[in-house]
């Protein structure tokens, strides 16, 4: 994959998740590196599951205050 190509996963065991390429800055001091760099990662959900392959990041939030705000009150007799 080269470009702003994007996958989406979900990756396999072993699968190369990054390749750098990178150069020298100036060839008189072949120590002298610059890199930049601008990753953009997230973590998913199963597509196949019951998170519908949702973003975790964007998800969790939402499940918290659920839990927290629903679940947790009907429970609270019991404790």
């Amino acid at each position: 994959m080269k470009g702003d190509e994007t996958f989406r996963g979900p990756f396999k065991e072993g699968a190369i998740v990054l390749n750098l390429e990178y150069g020298i800055e100036d060839p008189s001091r072949p120590y002298s590196m610059k890199l930049a760099t601008d990753f953009v990662y997230g973590v998913a959900f199963d597509p196949n599951g019951p998170g519908r392959g949702a973003s975790v990041k964007d998800t969790v939030p939402t499940l918290t205050a659920y839990l927290k705000d629903v679940v947790f009150p009907k429970l609270e007799p019991f404790v």
